[in-house]
């Protein structure tokens, strides 16, 4: 397919592009902390549908700084600036959807989201649905051998419920930068000390407010508990490290759950199946 009918990029040498046609383009992108355009990567060629790997801080041009997550889903508009830093120590490692215009403005009118071409995204980040962060991952599986119409229909799926996740009642609120600094630095803690088992009062302790402060703000930006939140996360790593081959057992244990049945039976609760059907599916 000639250069002129494909989704527009601007890939790095970091980026591995999996995928392109005239609707979408897919593929990942890893970058260590001491690589050279780790902090500025350059502006975002395309409305783009990220969905992290690893935890690294974020911070688009002209907002606040937000810890990315793989719990999370981040927004791009074409042409948007940002910087990233380190949290964790691989750095960042991500899949990306990019996206033509018209699909994702055609994909927001739908739903009714009143929306421009130059800005189809109100939000820099969402939560992301377990069923799509699966779904996700699957699709990457197949992007070197599935046929194109196939692909581009399931991009097209993760495109309108990503957009119905965007309308969705939970908005990141711009009216408290402290309430904002909290929930973020919370996520960070509990990304960085995963596999610890720790309370809320530690957590409350660590942010310099109180436990019952801390929750309900945490639940009021995010959607979710912290409790919930963290069980995701560790879920959602697990995607990770079940294709390395590691005991189940030892997994477990590392992502801080108290048992091999414990952390089969979140596994299971997050996505509907458990991690040996996943990694047998792998």
């Amino acid at each position: 397919m000639s250069e002129s009918t494909s989704v527009a990029l601007n890939v790095t040498s970091r980026d591995r592009v999996l995928f392109r046609s005239s609707l979408v383009a897919a593929g990942t992108f890893t970058c260590t902390p001491a690589d050279a355009i780790f902090r500025d990567s350059g502006p975002i060629g395309a409305h783009s549908i990220v969905f992290p790997r690893t935890t690294v801080s974020i911070r688009h041009a002209g907002g606040p700084r937000f810890v990315s997550t793989p719990n999370q889903v981040n927004l791009y508009c074409r042409g948007q600036e940002y910087e990233r830093q380190a949290i964790d120590p691989a750095g960042d490692r991500c899949d990306w959807f990019a996206l033509d215009d018209s699909l994702v403005e055609e994909a927001a009118q739908s739903m009714q989201q009143a929306v421009t071409c130059d800005r189809p995204f109100s939000e820099p980040f969402r939560p992301a649905d377990p069923e799509i962060v699966l779904a996700q991952r699957q699709l990457v599986k197949k992007l070197g051998t599935a046929d194109a119409l196939h692909i581009e229909e399931e991009v097209l799926q993760i495109v309108e419920s990503v957009l119905r996740e965007e309308s969705s009642p939970v908005r990141f609120e711009s009216g408290s930068s402290r309430q904002r600094d909290l929930v973020e630095g919370t996520k960070e803690l509990l990304a960085v000390r995963l596999e610890e088992r720790i309370t809320t009062g530690e957590i409350a302790r660590e942010m310099g407010t109180t436990p019952f402060h801390l929750c309900r703000i945490f639940r009021r930006w995010t959607g979710m508990s912290i409790y919930a939140w963290r069980q995701q996360l560790r879920t959602t790593v697990a995607l990770e490290r079940l294709r390395s081959g590691e005991r189940l057992s030892n997994l477990a244990s590392e992502l801080g759950f108290a048992s091999h049945s414990h952390f089969t039976l979140a596994f299971r609760k997050t996505f509907g199946l458990t991690p040996s059907d996943f990694r047998s599916d792998s």
